[in-house]
């Protein structure tokens, strides 16, 4: 992405006019196209596939109509309320072991965040501009953690149970997702400095998610039994509306 960005600036040097920027502050509803996993209570224990993102851009021309973009997108979500964490794969015989305890941390007030870096083009009418914006970048989620202790009936034999979303090969949480963006931006000229702006975005998970049920002995902690699961590219829609400042326009 970093060479295609430079070639642009390249291939702009000899067309270069005075370089250009203006801002652009959004609200975007985004929906999911998909989930996560096929296992729905494990999707469950995710964040909902819809999120409210809070977005900020900065756009700077490096030629009349070809230019560069980075954008911060601050993503308010929910999980889904009164949700158990246990027994999700059928790890345990429920008529041969109890429930001795669970526990599941969530919490609405955790924000996500998206960081995205591209390129653009703008196409330029008379009372309106329409920009495409290509890009790449991270996003960061607040991953929910679970985990629950069986006891055999009868006996003195326990276990705990550990879920893991978005594990690294350490057990820890990974919870950067590689993602790709392409938003079409239709701006409408209020004044030479100001516009409002329709947007429509798609974006891509490249990273698929992983979820890891860890099965280990009460009382030594030794690993008894360990799941992993292979989750799916995410694939997301987004309708924005907003308000753009700056120059060029």
């Amino acid at each position: 992405m970093l060479f295609f960005i430079m070639g642009l600036i390249v291939f702009s040097s000899s067309h270069a006019q005075e370089k250009k920027f203006w801002l652009d502050f959004e609200v975007e509803q985004t929906f999911g196209l998909n989930q996560w996993f096929d296992n729905e209570d494990i999707n469950k224990g995710l964040r909902k596939n819809r999120t409210t993102d809070l977005k900020s851009r900065i756009n700077f021309l490096i030629s009349r109509n070809i230019g560069v973009y980075s954008d911060l997108s601050i993503s308010l979500y929910s999980y889904n309320k009164d949700y158990k964490s246990a027994n999700y794969l059928n790890e345990f015989d429920l008529n041969s072991y109890y429930l001795s305890s669970d526990y599941f941390s969530e919490s609405d007030d955790n924000p996500g965040a998206k960081l995205t870096i591209g390129a653009f083009y703008k196409f330029r009418f008379k009372k309106f501009d329409l920009v495409p914006h290509l890009g790449f970048g991270l996003e960061d989620l607040y991953v929910p953690s679970a985990s629950y202790t069986v006891k055999e009936h009868n006996s003195n034999a326990m276990y705990n149970v550990r879920y893991i979303w978005l594990p690294d090969d350490d057990n820890f949480v990974s919870d950067k997702n590689i993602i790709t963006a392409l938003q079409l931006t239709s701006s409408y000229k209020l004044t030479n400095t100001t516009s409002l702006t329709l947007g429509i975005n798609y974006r891509l998970r490249l990273t698929k998610p992983k979820f890891k049920a860890v099965t280990t002995d009460y009382y030594d902690g030794s690993v008894v039994d360990e799941i992993e699961i292979k989750g799916k590219n995410m694939h997301s829609l987004g309708i924005s509306l907003g308000v753009s400042f700056g120059w060029g326009k």
